[in-house]
């Protein structure tokens, strides 16, 4: 095969492939039609070599909410807005329970399938809520706090604002706890002790419940809420 040969085949290779393409329709956009509006990246914020350990500390403080990576290290620290979820009530009620029947810690492997979420429960501690025998101790109990909530008998902060799994600050909005489960009708008594065999007896002759710890939490607001 000569060289003009080779050539050729090549030629009609492309003409062919261009063919291929020009025989699709390309829809044009509509007159008028609006495009969607690309939305400005955020930036990071920054901070000048030269700065001191006081500004970067001030800086790092300053973008804690937006999160940003640490000018003294390098890891990334944010500081999250942490809600009353729902879930964590939901626990915090079958612990009490639990509690409720006799026991002075309940096991957390005991917990329902539905209830177990990665221990999750153990953001109650934010508030106030339940305690556990030790660290990593699978044995927890709630606290005269946790169990004034479920009865109704406290408002707790709707959020808490953490960093570094520290409780900065609450908010000033406060939720009960049948706004927590997003349920007007939850009734303690009803809902928690009835369905519970061996709840009351255990209430009547004065174990646990009465001698539940006392959290003392403080729920302080932040100084400055978004």
């Amino acid at each position: 095969m000569s060289h003009q040969d080779v050539y050729d085949l090549f030629s009609v290779s492309a003409s062919a492939g261009a063919g291929a393409g020009a025989g699709k329709e390309v829809t044009p956009e509509p007159a008028g039609a609006k495009q969607k509006p690309v939305p400005p990246k955020r930036e990071k914020p920054t901070l000048p070599s030269s700065a001191t350990l006081d500004e970067a500390v001030s800086h790092l403080k300053t973008n804690l909410d937006n999160g940003l990576s640490c000018p003294c290290c390098g890891q990334y620290a944010r500081r999250y807005k942490r809600s009353l979820y729902r879930g964590y009530v939901h626990w915090l009620i079958w612990l009490i329970q639990e509690i409720g029947v006799g026991k002075g810690w309940a096991d957390v492997r005991s917990t329902p399938p539905h209830l177990a979420r990665n221990g999750d429960y153990a953001k109650l501690q934010w508030w106030g809520f339940v305690e556990s025998q030790g660290k990593r101790s699978r044995m927890w109990r709630p606290t005269q706090e946790g169990l004034a909530f479920v009865k109704g008998s406290l408002r707790a902060p709707k959020y808490a604002f953490v960093y570094d799994n520290v409780v900065e600050g609450y908010s000033t909005e406060s939720v009960s706890v049948m706004e927590a489960l997003n349920d007007r009708g939850f009734d303690y008594e009803r809902d928690v002790v009835a369905p519970t065999e061996g709840f009351a007896e255990a209430q009547l002759i004065g174990v646990c419940l009465d001698l539940l710890p006392s959290s003392n939490v403080q729920f302080f607001p932040r100084d400055e809420e978004e």
